[in-house]
């Protein structure tokens, strides 16, 4: 007759479940990954890649007929470098420098007819310096001083 009763409890399963649920969900959190998206007649929405759940790299938007809407980098979720936005036509409207997710250096706007109407300068998405504004022929109209 056994006055002690020893029953084996095992740890390890769930233990081990849980490290490779842990496992899982970093894989997938720290992948890089495309991402791309489709209008209902198969053209492209936009598509771009991300890494840690972030957009990164190389981002284009379209139109549902087929022409670019917007194109620029991101670093980790946020914009660099050069942007730029077309209309429905693929007529080239705006292009600017962002550092930081804000505008930071030159920002140029563009008529219906892809002519240059306003050249600005922002320093943290604030306009600053020298803006010059262009009729609809591309002939400068005025310099203006944001400081």
């Amino acid at each position: 007759m056994r006055i002690f009763k020893y029953r084996y409890q095992s740890y390890h399963k769930p233990i081990t479940a849980l490290i490779i649920l842990v496992v899982i969900w970093i894989f997938y959190y720290f992948s890089d990954s495309a991402e791309n998206k489709f209008y209902q007649n198969g053209q492209m929405i936009y598509d771009g890649a991300t890494l840690n759940n972030q957009n990164h790299g190389l981002w284009t938007w379209w139109y549902e007929n087929g022409k670019k809407e917007m194109q620029g980098h991101f670093e980790f979720g946020k914009r660099e470098g050069v942007w730029y936005t077309w209309d429905r036509a693929g007529i080239l409207r705006s292009e600017g420098m962002y550092k930081n997710d804000k505008l930071n250096g030159y920002f140029k706007q563009y008529n219906e007819k892809g002519i240059l109407i306003r050249e600005s300068n922002y320093v943290d998405d604030e306009l600053f310096g020298l803006q010059k504004v262009y009729d609809n022929e591309g002939e400068l109209i005025s310099n203006e001083n944001n400081q």
